[in-house]
């Protein structure tokens, strides 16, 4: 574990990480760490593999952008009416769900608009493997490739909450009681109640109760209030809360 540097954001730092006053420097599994404070109608995030960080907030539909020096960037999603979930790509652009107009549309890193793939049973969250967009069903929980009518890729006992793509096309989705990887189609449970999880360079980083991070062997304390995880295949971490105003990426 190394220390994470100093900071003008330290006593929010020292919030997030669950660190009080006067006590030693918090520590951290990751080389680099940046608190960030985002808007309380944010219904998803996600890290890009430069570190940028991408918010979809619900009221208004948009997308704005923070990248590592703290520029900010918004995109009004006009083609949006109610978004349900965000994936972000490789190369900087970025998916969105559309519940009532059911399509999954794919953007380009200006926030121009690329394609439109239809999306049935409402598209909640929703995940980039290989080359197509994969996303819940939140009518019946199920799991399905954008574009492919009703094609069901794996139908869960439970409710399917998240998904999100891995390498070599593993997929990790959540249900009411834990995680599972999808390999080949066959759910295989790997995790059962944690707060959430992700996959990050290979590798899983996970939530557990009580602010406990996991990642890479390491466990460190985080603030209870950051229950969601997403991840970049470089590596970026970001937690964030999924109903307050602050969030944290590290790498």
């Amino acid at each position: 574990m190394s220390i994470v540097r100093p900071s003008p954001y330290l006593p929010a730092l020292a919030l997030l990480l669950g660190v009080a006053s006067g006590m030693a420097g918090p520590t951290s599994p990751f080389p680099e760490t940046t608190p960030l404070r985002i808007e309380e109608d944010v219904i998803d995030a996600g890290v890009s593999s430069d570190g940028t960080v991408f918010l979809l907030s619900l009221s208004y539909p948009r997308l704005t952008t923070v990248d590592a020096l703290g520029h900010r960037r918004s995109f009004d999603l006009s083609e949006v009416t109610v978004p349900g979930g965000l994936c972000v790509h490789g190369d900087g652009g970025f998916c969105v769900s559309d519940l009532v107009e059911e399509a999954v549309l794919d953007y380009g890193p200006d926030g121009e608009l690329l394609r439109t793939w239809e999306a049935g049973g409402r598209p909640g969250d929703v995940a980039m493997v290989g080359l197509s967009p994969w996303y819940v069903a939140t009518d019946n929980g199920s799991v399905r490739m954008a574009g492919r009518g009703e094609l069901v890729l794996a139908r869960l006992d439970g409710n399917v909450a998240s998904i999100s793509g891995g390498p070599e096309g593993a997929v990790l989705v959540s249900d009411s009681t834990g995680y599972l990887v999808l390999e080949g189609g066959d759910p295989r449970r790997i995790a059962s109640g944690v707060v959430s999880m992700a996959l990050c360079a290979g590798r899983y980083a996970t939530l557990r109760p009580k602010g406990l991070l996991v990642l890479a062997g390491d466990t460190v304390a985080v603030s209870e209030s950051l229950d969601r995880i997403s991840c970049s295949p470089t590596g970026y971490v970001l937690l964030w809360e999924s109903a307050g105003n602050s969030a944290l990426v590290g790498r």
